[in-house]
């Protein structure tokens, strides 16, 4: 408890102790009736402070993200009984009633940013329905907050969309050749004239057809480059967002100092970027496609070279002229931009 709430409540007392002692020295009807009262107005403030705030916990959201409207949902619980309850962030009360033991529940005004909370800048305050006593503490969880990464649902599905064509569009078909023998065999009507090999043909005295291994189309997985950047956050969110999908890759990593599976549930609410990623450790990747998910200064050039020219296509954000955060999405010397619900051509 406060000084200050000390002070107070022992002046309340004391005045009380004194307006209760006209009974004693007066020794009248109306003396003892200002006793009596004085008496249950004690009775009403010892109420107020003889549970200890310490019995109380709170317990937040099972799933809170970083880009929710408002804070998470907590729910204040536990043995206790206080005429006048609240909890309080700075000086706004959140909430305000009598607690006889059930649940009090109270919204955060503002979101938190992601991360995972031990403790919250809140207090519980309790005092009588006067106003003459007090005694607040701080805010204890029953467990630590977790706050999951940005939901970026409406750029996410403008990426994907993106992506999505533009993996179709540029994907070899299955029936496409990829010049690694399979067998030879006598050639039969039918067959197209640039499946003959002329110069088996030309030893073996007849028509002979080559057939290759049909070229498959390239499997992709997600990466991204966990570099501190001004946009970050967003970035994350969109690339979590697409792996939940899982339409897009056959897998996804993280590449910071290190390469590691991407994480989940509280791993993601304390992933921590790094000043440089490792981009050295691309070459380390099986050999598949990369859908990187880098900062602004990164290249497809710069990146196809690390990753030993493999297929790479960027995703890289930035902020538009209204403020607004796009995406850049570059393979080769072709690049398009898009917000959420649209793009145009870069």
């Amino acid at each position: 408890m406060h000084l200050r709430s000390w002070l107070k409540n022992g002046a309340a007392l004391i005045i009380l102790a004194l307006i209760a002692s006209f009974g004693i020295i007066f020794n009248s009807a109306t003396s003892w009736l200002v006793t009596d009262a004085a008496m249950v107005v004690a009775l009403i403030l010892a109420l107020s402070l003889v549970w200890p705030l310490g019995t109380l916990r709170a317990s937040g959201d099972e799933t809170t993200a970083a880009d929710d409207a408002t804070g998470p949902q907590l729910t204040l619980s536990g043995p206790g009984f206080f005429p006048l309850l609240a909890l309080r962030q700075g000086k706004q009360t959140l909430a305000r009633q009598a607690y006889v033991g059930r649940p009090v529940q109270a919204m955060l005004p503002k979101p938190l940013a992601r991360g995972r909370y031990e403790a919250l800048p809140l207090r519980v305050v309790c005092g009588d329905p006067f106003g003459w006593t007090e005694k607040r503490r701080g805010l204890k969880l029953r467990e630590p907050l977790v706050v999951g990464p940005r939901r970026e649902l409406a750029l996410s599905s403008a990426v994907h969309g993106v992506l999505t064509r533009l993996l179709n569009q540029n994907a070899p078909s299955g029936d496409a050749p990829s010049f690694d023998l399979r067998a030879f065999r006598e050639y039969v009507p039918g067959d197209p004239v640039n499946a003959i090999d002329w110069k088996a043909t030309a030893k073996r005295d007849e028509m002979i057809v080559r057939l290759d291994e049909p070229e498959e189309r390239p499997h992709w997985q997600g990466v991204l480059l966990a570099e501190d950047a001004p946009l970050f956050e967003n970035l994350l969110g969109v690339f979590v967002t697409l792996s939940t999908r899982g339409d897009l890759w056959q897998n996804a990593v993280v590449l910071d100092e290190a390469i590691h599976p991407v994480p989940t549930g509280a791993a993601l609410a304390t992933l921590a970027p790094v000043a440089h990623a490792e981009v050295a450790q691309l070459a380390t990747l099986p050999q598949q496609g990369l859908i990187i998910f880098a900062s602004a200064d990164m290249t497809v050039a710069s990146l196809g070279a690390i990753a030993e020219k493999r297929p790479v296509i960027l995703v890289q954000l930035s902020r538009g002229e209204k403020g607004r955060v796009q995406a850049t999405i570059s393979a080769g010397s072709w690049a398009t931009i898009v917000e959420g619900g649209g793009g145009n051509a870069a």
